[in-house]
């Protein structure tokens, strides 16, 4: 199992600050530490030891565009020198796996918008589901009543959220048989800024019902809509007949996956009128599975 998992931690920087305290003989110029600490949703350290991030380099970005890429000295600091009066964002990412993901190195005069990391997808735009993947940024401008030195510190949390599908009432309104769900519109991909980047690519479930008559899916690791993007939710019976289409709620809000969510998309076919869905969080509803 160990020799299955590779990490990989790349940090990134956004637009120069000042820089470094080392030169008194340069005023305008102050020193940055950086450090990488990664942890789960609570703040927690997480299976991946931060001894395993000072290993890797960091990126650095200047407004925005590539300029070069800066190791981890012996004591596991990035230490770099900026220009006063600059904005810096200062960003990190992780995978645990990357057979399933391909890493974009940035070349000289990339934007930081660009796909960093896109999964593979299959011919049909099913995707795999990710293993943990790791991010955090910081942004900040230095101004001249800094101090001499900064030291600062990127917390990292696991970007993808988990999803699944329940369908109440199902086999009362259209029967027993196999079903299939399908949910669209979500990306494949993260940008170097930590946005939802990529292809789109759908998720496909298969089920069973439970003792009532409820059709539970199993759970599916994704990462979160694009910006202004919604997901589409359908619902086809196993002769291929399509039952329900939705990109909004039962209140007309659109269907929205945000980072780090843990929901169920809940279908109701129990009415007689037409079937609706809402986004319930998934510690609500009875659901299969465990959030890894």
């Amino acid at each position: 199992m160990r020799n299955g998992i590779k990490t990989i931690l790349i940090g990134l920087l956004l637009s120069m600050i000042m820089a470094s305290c080392i030169y008194d003989e340069y005023p305008d110029r102050k020193q940055c530490d950086l450090m990488l600490n990664i942890v789960d949703s609570t703040g927690s350290h997480s299976n991946i030891p931060d001894s395993v991030a000072h290993k890797y380099d960091v990126y650095w970005f200047v407004n925005g565009i590539y300029k070069q890429t800066i190791s981890a000295e012996d004591d596991g600091l990035y230490r770099l020198s900026f220009d006063k009066g600059d904005r810096i964002t200062f960003v990190a990412i992780a995978a645990k796996d990357t057979a399933a993901c391909k890493m974009n190195v940035p070349s000289v005069g990339e934007s930081i918008k660009n796909v960093w990391l896109q999964l593979k997808t299959s011919s049909n735009n099913i995707s795999p589901q990710p293993s943990a993947i790791y991010y955090g940024s910081i942004d900040t401008t230095a101004t001249a009543s800094d101090p001499t030195s900064n030291r600062y510190v990127i917390s990292m949390k696991d970007v993808r959220s988990r999803i699944s599908v329940r369908v109440n009432g199902l086999r009362e309104r259209f029967g027993d048989g196999n079903y299939r769900i399908v949910v669209e519109g979500l990306r494949s991909g993260i940008a170097y800024d930590g946005s939802t980047s990529g292809e789109l690519i759908n998720y496909e479930f298969t089920g069973k019902f439970d003792s009532e008559g409820n059709y539970v899916t199993g759970n599916a690791m994704v990462f979160a809509s694009g910006s202004d993007e919604r997901v589409r939710v359908r619902v086809y019976k196993e002769d291929g007949g399509m039952l329900f289409d939705r990109d909004v709620d039962e209140d007309n809000k659109p269907l929205i996956v945000n980072k780090r969510d843990n929901i169920v998309f809940v279908i109701n076919a129990s009415y007689s009128t037409d079937m609706t869905i809402r986004i319930v969080p998934w510690d609500e509803v009875p659901n299969p599975g465990v959030f890894q």
